[in-house]
């Protein structure tokens, strides 16, 4: 066999293997990531309902944060069995401390968190 042959052989060898990896971050095979543990969200306006838009999500002494997306939702993945505190905040509002979220093994948590403006 060529040794051009080989090499495109072996780079789409190794091109299948990075997807393959890239696609299981949780060292778990067979563990879909809906299964994982996670914490999910919405976070809207108490007033209005409306969804904040880059609100802040923040695990508390984990060094884990996130933002909210164009439709206030948020995802936090791959976290280990335990109790949490979420510290959510956006600008003009006032902060939401959620605690004791307990998350389970394969078991995600969803919350929905209404933060209150502050009125000048």
């Amino acid at each position: 066999m060529p040794v051009v042959k080989q090499s495109y052989i072996f780079l789409a060898f190794f091109f299948m293997i990075s997807l393959v990896h890239a696609g299981n971050k949780s060292g778990n095979p067979g563990t879909s990531p809906e299964a994982r543990p996670s914490i999910s969200g919405k976070v809207i306006d108490k007033d209005t309902q409306e969804e904040l838009v880059c609100a802040n999500v923040e695990v508390i002494n984990k060094n884990i944060h996130t933002c909210t997306d164009i439709h206030g939702n948020f995802t936090i993945s791959d976290l280990e069995p335990g109790t949490y505190t979420l510290k959510i905040h956006y600008i003009s509002y006032q902060e939401a401390h959620i605690r004791k979220i307990h998350i389970r093994k394969n078991r995600p948590e969803t919350l929905q968190v209404a933060l209150e403006p502050i009125h000048f």
